[in-house]
């Protein structure tokens, strides 16, 4: 790739947007323009290559000019990767929708496809997946009396087949259908309506566990918990397997409603939040996650473009192998601001999109990337948690091993300026591949 510099609406010069490049027999064509400097980014994916070093060279030919030798080496370490790896990562990218943010009919499925490339396998999805009918469709206790539309399910399934998670924002309220909550009338609607979305959802060889329901955004106040909770209590009493996920955002958490936080299966705390609150907002997540409740992380700052890859994106991954949280998350994969970030200037709000999405085209970018490398970087310490637990007694290996399952983590969020997510700030951004090494080479030593 070549890395093309751009500009913001906040007049702000990036280097982002990584444009594929011309393949002849000479090689690959870039272009220069003059007084500039450009990034060119080379990715490798060696599949069935013998383990060792290879060595070789990048030339750099000027046409009609000089020429440049860089010396290149690639070392190949003897375990494969798995396909499937362990972190779940998404972004409210609402591809159910044919139209919604940045995410056009022109663009949806290459859109998909680049996010399912990337590791991308807990989408998200709109109200309008699990419609709830119209209010004539329950009779006077609350049952439905007849199949709801399950058009836009379907064709979200369909259209993310090996996802592993499918995440819906329902959007609650006080009541549903006409009927306040609390009411033996309301729970029965909720309990028809979700069972009745169970049960299609086998029909398309999915588990209830596989539904992931946020049902009230962001909660910041004791009257948001609760409803959570009493929705939580609603939905438990029918359907116990269906996940319910909530992202609170209390920079105190300990000032949400217990029952509130103790209903849920999986509490998202806001990972920037974090940073700014500092020990005590992170020591109340962990609490949470001794006391039996999931975790996951989610960031939804921005402009995306602006803040950095590596302490923004990339080392969100690391905060959750650190507090054992299961997913990364980002507002939001779809979102552009209402604009084309070809075109910044006439954008009128901001640009959360970690790739460049135009209405016509998706075009790599360095934040998209990275949440790729992170999930790469959280499953090189589940493979080596995994050789861990393989390694032989007495194996000389198995002490680094442990030091780096333990620690490995906090010295790369501990460095300094790491919690920074400005682009602009100066930081070493070599500390996570510095301990991925070091990892690769603690299984090459259990390995023995």
């Amino acid at each position: 790739y070549q890395v093309q510099w751009t500009d913001t609406k906040e007049q702000k010069p990036i280097a982002v947007a990584l444009s594929g490049t011309e393949l002849s027999k000479e090689g690959y064509t870039l272009d220069l323009p003059a007084g500039m400097v450009r990034q060119v980014w080379f990715s490798f994916h060696p599949v069935n290559v013998k383990p060792g070093t290879y060595s070789g060279k990048v030339v750099v030919r000027q046409a009609g000019g000089s020429t440049l030798t860089v010396p290149l080496s690639l070392r190949v370490f003897p375990m494969t990767f798995p396909s499937q790896p362990t972190l779940h990562a998404g972004g409210w990218d609402y591809t159910d929708a044919s139209e919604m943010y940045g995410v056009k009919p022109t663009n949806r499925e290459m859109l998909i496809a680049h996010l399912q490339e990337r590791f991308v396998d807990s989408p998200w999805g709109t109200s309008a997946v699990l419609p709830w009918g119209d209010p004539r469709d329950y009779d006077a206790e609350g049952n439905l009396k007849k199949d709801l539309t399950t058009t836009n399910f379907d064709g979200w399934v369909d259209r993310w087949p090996n996802a592993r998670r499918y995440c819906v924002f329902v959007s609650i309220n006080t009541a549903i259908q006409g009927e306040n909550m609390g009411t033996p009338r309301f729970n029965r609607i909720v309990g028809s309506w979700i069972n009745f979305w169970v049960k299609h959802a086998a029909t398309k060889g999915l588990k209830a566990e596989q539904l992931v329901l946020l049902l009230f955004d962001e909660p910041s106040r004791n009257q948001d918990d609760e409803i959570i909770a009493t929705w939580v209590k609603t939905i438990r009493a029918v359907q116990p397997k269906v996940v319910l996920w909530e992202d609170p955002t209390y920079l105190k958490p300990e000032e949400a409603l217990p029952e509130m936080m103790t209903s849920v299966d999986v509490l998202c705390p806001n990972r920037v939040q974090m940073l700014m609150e500092g020990k005590h907002f992170e020591e109340f997540y962990r609490r949470q996650k001794a006391e039996g409740r999931r975790l996951d992380f989610y960031s939804c700052s921005g402009p995306m473009h602006l803040l950095d890859p590596y302490s923004y994106v990339r080392l969100q991954a690391w905060s959750c192998w650190d507090l054992g949280a299961e997913s990364t998350f980002f507002w939001a994969l779809g979102d552009t601001g209402g604009g084309n970030p070809w075109q910044p200037y006439t954008t009128p709000g901001n640009n959360y999109a970690p790739m460049f999405l135009a209405p016509d085209s998706v075009t790599p970018g360095k934040h998209m990337e990275a949440i790729r490398e992170s999930v790469e970087d959280f499953e090189y310490f589940v493979m080596l948690r995994q050789a861990l637990a393989r390694a032989k007694p007495g194996n000389p290996a198995v002490s680094k091993a442990n030091e780096l399952l333990a620690s490995g983590a906090r010295r790369v969020l501990e460095a300094e300026n790491a919690s920074k997510i400005s682009w602009l700030e100066a930081k070493d951004r070599w500390q996570a591949d510095n301990v991925r090494r070091e990892i690769l080479e603690a299984l090459v030593g259990l390995m023995k």
